[in-house]
């Protein structure tokens, strides 16, 4: 009470904290770094490596064995799997929870370090990545596709020289990567005939220029008093040097390189072909430095690029694929045009409910100041603005009036009965200081489990519960503060007595809750039997997990893939014709392709004006049409974004079954009948029976050169001459050799002449050279074997698994049907299963859980702290009870809305815990001030519900609305949005139920107390 007289008398001084939150809080909005997702710290690593076109076998036994023998050194490793498949390799390590990450991933680097100068050449350095959730993977901060009408060794040349050096040294930069197009390599292509004749071996080559690029200290000689330090150096200026390089030297002969063959500049073959709008491109990552400002940084790279635009040459074209700043503004401008919304609505709510002008502008200009100070909080918190953060600001947002309201009704009931407006506000807001700190306290206790989760769960919601909490506090203390000297001020200004007019809905009430005391126990029964009816309708008609749904802009995406080993000119013509069927009529915004081994990937995006219309659909089922017209390839055609959202153009697969099992072969066969079973369905669409996942091939296979031991003795061949033969004229090396030319470094490659056009009927004919130097050819003494390997060695529990697709026409629950009646007919030998591998993210079975721990202990919590406060073991259950009543609005709202059950509704299911009780608190708590102050138990009920109704209309009013712009228009697959139609439904449910309930439990438990179990004797003294 002292502390309120000082806040209501001392106004200059309340004046001057609030405009040190003004100008604090701006200032920390202006420094707060912005980001699309937080900073992640989940203790998992991965390590990355490819090589191309390498078996998984063979990745497993060369590339993926010993990087997980150095992950199972690192301190505090628990587990290490691994996935080996064509080309990949990725191994992840999962840490204890108390794992320093930072140091781990230091340490793990240092140890591969030592590992990738034994692994095979052509292997990538391996990459170690840190887990992030597939919710929160945003791909680059930037990604350009850099296309001209050049070679692509010059397009990637520019690309290094003239873009890249110009970003890196832009702030907020960390690195900027270019991919694509072709590498310059030195090529020296021998003739073999030309090296018999001349009598020259043909790996002399190789020591040759090695030899020609010496440098070496070779000691020191004196000269005088002085030790001068003599070193060798020897370099090669120029390609024609390497020509004149001698190969052997006597007095009758000398043969140089050039002799013998021809040494050229060339281009080594890309992995990877880039096109947009059928012209060559290169990609271009830019990346961001952690804690740096999304937008500002954004900024700076925009404007580089404006410069750089003008030199670049005719016909180049920078194209913007990803832009992460996109998303931020999006959110913010999201944020924005809902904080308005909200406030209008909050506004109008006041203006009804309070009648007076003066009220709502109280109201507003406390959410502004405790937003304020919840960006202080959150800058000397070292918190980011994310989707996170802001997410859990915007959904506070409703919340940070309650506190305000409560305190402002109270001052103005005090006022009502006489009070002059400084005693109205003392006396108004101490009356309250017990409800609403216990409401608030509870919320925050229903967070608090939040803290101890672990996992993907830690990852999502902790910065989420961090800014709910922080908003929170900042509200109780702003009601408490500015609330009051604000009112005063205002009450002051007003003068006069204050009319007292009883509301319409004031009196409906009045009267229900007259009839509802006089037939309590009907009531309660009548609210058991409505409990147990909407759990009943949720369970039978409501889907527990999530809809995949994609709302983004139209595109079209191609998948094309060729038996392995196919000429990537089959390919390229291939993909050439789709992407000329896309550019036909000029209306696409772009066609990027990325062809990769016998494997190609298109993906057309439409103009904003065009994306909703029929011709992302006609162009799709075109594409279709010419899918169909190509044989011996395997072409799919998918639909994604808000064109073809309505179901007619089709979407991506969105179910999958997947077969485990211990025998490879036998977990096949079994996805193959399981397939061939689905397409017999006639609303199943685009089974895609594969090993591990989309797209990974299931016709792989590798050739395999067995060497007869008894031949190469017969006819006088080692393993070491048919290897060094045979190496001249694969296209890859196993060996890297490099050489430096003009002060930059280039791979040396040497070649025989005709290598290019190498296949395996040539390794058949290939002719060796014996020890005698006889002719033999390598079929005399080797087998060349054809055999299949696994598409992916990948396990789970020590089990192969096998993954079945497809696209179900229909609605989601009706397939989910499906699977679950195959599910439950399919018999399977003992030690095989069918298992429903959901396509799109819900909690596993350690997160569920979790999330039962958490909704226990968060009632847990809430019971200690209530009865702490109220300094009872009664109440605290009768608060405890106003939850099934929040139960029926949840059940309700998701059976009549037709939304799924996902994870942001379990974790709404908590938050709205924490929130229900709040209404029964303030109830419960000014009821029992009233029986205390010496009414009537049934006097006191009756009046203390009619003078909290309207604090609690207000309060739950405010908060509903303040949710809906996150569900209104928002996508029903958003995490945010079943979260907020979980505390719509709940507070609404249990507003119109605790106000008729909760009296009533409160007459019980206290007849309870003396001995008495009727309620109508306590209405009717």
């Amino acid at each position: 009470m002292n502390l309120l007289r000082h806040i209501t008398t001392r106004p200059v001084a309340m004046s001057m904290i609030y405009l040190i939150i003004l100008a604090t809080g701006l200032a920390s909005l202006i420094r707060l770094p912005l980001e699309l997702m937080p900073g992640v710290d989940f203790p998992q690593l991965s390590v990355q490596t490819s090589w191309r076109h390498a078996s998984p076998e063979t990745m497993e036994a060369f590339v993926t064995a010993p990087i997980e023998e150095v992950c199972h050194t690192i301190r505090g490793v628990r587990r290490v799997s691994s996935i080996s498949e064509e080309g990949q390799s990725t191994v992840v390590s999962e840490f204890t929870r108390e794992a320093d990450m930072d140091f781990a991933a230091l340490e793990l680097n240092e140890k591969l370090s030592i590992v990738r100068e034994k692994l095979p050449y052509g292997t990538s350095p391996p990459r170690i990545v840190k887990y992030v959730p597939k919710e929160f993977e945003t791909g680059n901060f930037l990604t350009y596709h850099l296309s001209g009408d050049m070679p692509l060794s010059d397009l990637r040349r520019y690309a290094l020289t003239h873009v890249r050096g110009a970003l890196v040294g832009i702030d907020g930069v960390t690195d900027v990567q270019v991919t694509g197009g072709a590498e310059p390599i030195v090529q020296i292509e021998i003739d073999p005939q030309k090296c018999l004749g001349l009598g020259v071996d043909v790996d002399r080559v190789s020591p040759a220029v090695k030899q020609a690029m010496i440098q070496q200290s070779l000691g020191v000689v004196h000269k005088g008093r002085l030790r001068v330090a003599v070193r060798l150096e020897q370099q090669l200026a120029s390609i024609a040097e390497i020509g004149d390089l001698y190969l052997h030297f006597d007095e009758r002969k000398s043969v140089r390189i050039r002799d013998v063959g021809r040494v050229m500049m060339t281009g080594s073959i890309p992995r990877r072909l880039m096109r947009i709008n059928a012209q060559p491109a290169v990609v271009i990552d830019v990346y961001k430095e952690p804690g740096a400002n999304s937008i500002g940084t954004a900024d700076r790279i925009f404007r580089r690029l404006k410069r750089l635009h003008l030199e670049f040459p005719p016909g180049m074209r920078l194209i913007k694929v990803q832009d992460q700043s996109e998303d931020i503004r999006r959110e913010l401008n999201t944020l924005v045009s809902r904080a308005g919304f909200s406030i209008l609505v909050v506004f109008i709510v006041l203006l009804l409910f309070l009648r007076r002008l003066t009220s709502p502008l109280i109201i507003l200009m406390t959410i502004f100041f405790a937003v304020l100070m919840t960006i202080d909080f959150f800058f000397f918190a070292d918190m980011t603005l994310n989707i996170l953060t802001l997410a859990g600001l915007a959904l506070g947002f409703g919340m940070l009036v309650d506190n305000s309201v409560v305190v402002l009704d109270s001052i103005f009931r005090r006022r009502e009965l006489g009070d002059d407006p400084a005693e109205a506000a003392q006396r108004g807001a101490a009356q309250v200081v017990l409800p609403v700190a216990a409401s608030t306290l509870t919320t925050l206790a229903a967070l608090l489990p939040f803290f101890i989760m672990v996992g993907d769960m830690r990852v999502y919601y902790i910065p989420f519960a961090l800014s709910v909490s922080l908003s929170l506090f900042a509200s109780l203390i702003v009601a408490f503060t500015f609330t009051p000297a604000l009112s005063t001020r205002l009450l002051s200004a007003a003068g006069g007595e204050v009319a007292v007019r009883t509301p319409a809905y004031e009196k409906i009430y009045a009267g229900m809750l007259k009839w509802t005391l006089s037939h309590g126990v009907i009531v309660i029964l009548l609210a058991v039997i409505l409990l147990g009816g909407a759990g009943w309708l949720f369970n039978k008609y409501v889907y527990l997990g999530p809809v995949w749904q994609m709302r983004e802009r139209t595109y079209i995406v191609v998948h094309i893939r060729l038996p392995r080993g196919a000429d990537r000119s089959s390919v390229d013509a291939i993909a050439g014709g789709f992407e000329k069927l896309a550019l036909a009529d000029g209306k696409i915004e772009n066609v990027t392709c990325e062809i990769s081994g016998a494997n190609a990937r298109l993906r057309i995006t439409f103009p904003d004006s065009l994306g909703n219309s029929a011709y992302p659909l006609v162009l799709k089922e075109n594409m279709i049409a010419k899918a169909a017209s190509i044989g011996n390839a395997q072409v799919g055609v998918y639909g994604y974004g808000e064109g073809f959202s309505s179901g007619g153009g089709g979407t991506a697969p969105s179910f999958r079954i997947k077969v485990l099992g211990y025998n490879y072969e036998k977990v096949k066969n079994i996805a193959i009948a399981l397939g061939e079973r689905l397409k017999r369905y006639a609303r199943v669409r685009n089974v895609d029976v594969n090993s591990s996942g989309w797209w990974r091939r299931s016709d792989i296979s590798e050739m395999a050169l067995v060497m007869n031991r008894e031949r190469m003795g017969r006819f006088g061949i080692t393993p070491f001459t048919a290897l060094s033969s045979i190496q001249r004229y694969l296209q890859e090396n196993v060996a890297r050799q490099t050489i430096s030319l003009h002060g930059r470094e280039y791979e040396l490659r040497v070649k025989a002449r005709g290598s290019r056009q190498f296949d395996v009927n040539a390794l058949q004919r290939l002719v060796l050279q014996n020890n005698n130097g006889r002719p033999v050819c390598v079929a005399d003494v080797a087998d060349i074997v054809q055999r299949p390997v696994m598409s992916s060695i990948e396990r789970e529990n020590q089990q192969y698994q096998r993954l079945v697709v497809f696209e179900f026409r229909g609605p989601y629950k009706m397939g989910q049907k499906l699977v679950e009646s195959i599910l439950e007919s399919t018999q399977l030998p003992p030690g095989f299963r069918l298992d429903s591998g959901r396509m799109w993210t819900w909690m596993s079975g350690e997160e569920k859980a979790q999330i039962h721990l958490v909704i226990g202990l968060a009632l847990l919590l809430i019971f200690m702290t209530t009865a702490a406060l109220f300094e009872s073991w009664r109440l605290p259950f009768i608060v405890i009870l106003s939850v099934p009543m929040g139960l029926v609005g949840v059940f309700l709202i998701y059976v009549l809305t037709g939304y799924n059950f996902d994870r942001g509704a379990y974790i709404g299911l908590v938050l709205l815990f924490g929130i229900v009780v709040n209404n029964a608190i303030l109830l419960v708590a000014h009821i029992r001030l009233l029986h205390r102050s010496g009414r009537g138990l049934a006097e006191a009920a009756r009046e203390g519900a009619m003078q909290r109704l309207r604090p609690i209309l207000i309060t739950s009013s405010t908060t509903i609305v303040g949710l809906l712009p996150l569900v209104i228009g928002a996508d029903s697959a958003s995490l945010w949005s079943s979260l907020a139609l979980t505390i719509i439904g709940g507070l609404a449910g249990s507003a119109l139920m605790i106000v008729f309930v909760v009296p009533i439990l409160y007459i019980l438990f206290e007849n309870s107390k003396a001995g008495r179990t009727a309620v109508s004797p306590a209405v009717n003294s």
